[in-house]
């Protein structure tokens, strides 16, 4: 029987701003994860992989944006938390 879905991420896009405007750095991922399922995000260097982690737990760096998309884990959507509630979800 299939576990309930913890996590999903749709059509989600993350951009650095630079000195030239934005430049794209994960495009359109869209993903999800049910309870007992594990994941691996595999792909080369620079492929944005951290990014899209990063993204997913609210921990961007100050230069970059969420230019699209939707992050929910449990039904809480994390792209608009308060950031309180997101240390929550992280721990310590």
């Amino acid at each position: 029987m299939p576990g309930r879905e913890i996590l999903r991420i749709d059509n989600l896009s993350v951009a650095f701003k630079t000195g030239e405007g934005l430049r794209a750095a994960v495009n359109g991922v869209s993903l999800s994860l049910t309870s007992g399922e594990i994941l691996g995000l595999v792909g080369e260097s620079g492929s944005g992989k951290t990014i899209l982690s990063l993204a997913a737990m609210g921990l961007l760096p100050r230069n970059a944006v969420v230019t699209s998309g939707r992050v929910d884990f449990a039904g809480a959507n994390l792209l608009t938390a308060r950031p309180d509630v997101l240390r929550k979800l992280r721990g310590k």
